[in-house]
């Protein structure tokens, strides 16, 4: 079977592979193909088993030597009617010597082997449906050192290797697997520009400080719920992809300045305060927060919009550029806000004045103010008896042809006129009503008397 495969490989590349070489396309192969060379390989056999020249080796291994573009898909089942387990067949890489781009996917990460002979060249990895960790695509070497740095690193602790960094790859797509941390396996791709780890299962993100030529981030459908100081491991990307995790807040993506693309799609953000924090962005131009909680709060639009203040018109919400009539309702709300600011500042301030003379108004009263509350009790008392005990006078109306008194007429010309007795009665009443509290009115005073 394994004669048969790469005798049929080789002929198709004797006809084909040059024009393909050219053409600069992107070929497949199976694992079961990959592992009949890789077998074949080993045998001492001849090169051209049936002795047709069109069958021989040599043509596959011209082919794959100075192939570009590679991409190796497997099957999660057995190969047609056979019962062969593609998923369990190894197979080697290291026969590629130019590739530049790499496609794996439905293999098995243990069985794909010479990976580290793709550092100095590829520039493009993707792996879907194949691994469980970072690490055994990218230092398969783990399995059997205890220790490792990557080439060029400055460590104060012995290690038993040093494994070479990935020179040229500035793309990395991991997706769809069975990825739950990002691991130290990183410190070996320097110069990647692209991360994808969509559709894993990452609670956490971290070791991507180490990444520090990130452009394009892809965090989207994995089991994220909160994402702190993402400035410190996230600092210079422009595009981040966080749909489809399970994110309530978004206190964490405060100071990513350099960001222009965020996707916030199918989260959990249900409060509209929480915009606030990607509202001061600086290049922040596409925002997607459909399928969040807080897209069924009447003018949800406006609202998130109005968070941007004046950079509301750069700002494409949902993939909908913003209307005339969305930016007019906007400057209203701004007007709101800033009137609701002014009022807030100007009840503070009030309030402040009110805490400062609160002090000496609320202060406890002194034993002077409560003598004269009692006395003022006191005097209420007397003089409730005292008018029990007084009869009332009859009523004496003056006559209706009265004159008025003169203009001379005062309580001065009342006093003098008056008995010592009357006298000394009229100023003990007013003492008394000045020391309850009472005013003192001359003039009803008089009239009194």
């Amino acid at each position: 079977e394994i004669n048969g495969i790469t005798a049929a490989l080789a002929e198709e590349l004797f006809h084909k592979g040059e024009q393909l070489l050219q053409a600069g396309e992107v070929f497949s192969l199976r694992p079961l193909q990959l592992y009949s060379i890789s077998q074949q390989l080993r045998l001492a056999k001849p090169t051209c088993f049936t002795g047709d020249a069109k069958t021989d080796l040599g043509h596959i291994l011209d082919f794959t030597c100075r192939l570009r573009y590679l991409k190796i898909s497997g099957t999660r089942g057995p190969v047609g009617t056979s019962n062969i387990q593609e998923n369990s067949l190894s197979f080697d890489l290291s026969v590629f010597k130019s590739l530049l781009q790499i496609e794996i996917s439905d293999c098995s990460s243990p069985q794909v082997h010479g990976l580290p002979s793709l550092r100095s060249t590829l520039a493009t990895l993707s792996i879907h449906r194949s691994t469980q960790s970072m690490m055994s695509i990218l230092v398969p070497e783990a399995s059997e050192f205890s220790q490792w740095e990557p080439e060029g690193a400055e460590s104060g602790c012995p290690v038993t290797a040093v494994v070479p960094v990935w020179r040229n790859l500035t793309t990395l797509d991991m997706s769809h697997n069975c990825i739950s941390a990002v691991d130290s396996s990183v410190k070996l791709i320097p110069k990647v520009e692209f991360l994808d780890l969509s559709y894993n299962q990452l609670s956490s993100v971290e070791n991507l400080q180490h990444l520090y030529n990130l452009v394009h981030v892809d965090l989207s459908y994995n089991s994220l719920r909160t994402l702190e100081a993402a400035h410190t491991r996230l600092g210079n990307i422009k595009t981040l992809s966080l749909a489809g995790n399970q994110l309530e807040n978004l206190t964490g993506l405060s100071k990513l300045y350099s960001l222009v693309n965020l996707d916030l799609s199918h989260n959990q953000l249900a409060q509209l305060e929480e915009i606030r924090n990607i509202g001061a962005l600086p290049c922040l131009e596409k925002l997607n927060l459909s399928s969040n909680p807080m897209c069924i709060i009447p003018d949800y639009r406006t609202k998130v919009l109005a968070q941007f203040g004046d950079r509301a018109a750069e700002v494409c919400l949902d993939c909908k550029v913003t209307t005339e009539k969305e930016l007019d309702t906007v400057e209203v709300l701004k007007a709101i806000q800033k009137a609701k600011e002014v009022k807030d500042r100007m009840s503070n301030s009030d309030k402040k004045i009110t805490e400062d003379t609160n002090p000496s108004a609320a202060a406890p009263p002194t034993s002077s103010s409560s003598s004269c509350l009692a006395q003022q009790a006191a005097c209420s008392s007397q003089e409730i008896t005292s008018r029990e005990e007084v009869p009332k006078p009859p009523n004496v109306l003056p006559p209706v042809d009265a004159a008025p008194p003169p203009e001379s007429f005062n309580s001065n010309t009342l006093l003098r006129s008056a008995s010592p007795a009357q006298v000394k009665h009229f100023a003990l009443s007013a003492s008394e009503q000045s020391l309850c509290g009472a005013p003192t009115n001359t003039t009803s005073s008089s009239a009194a008397i």
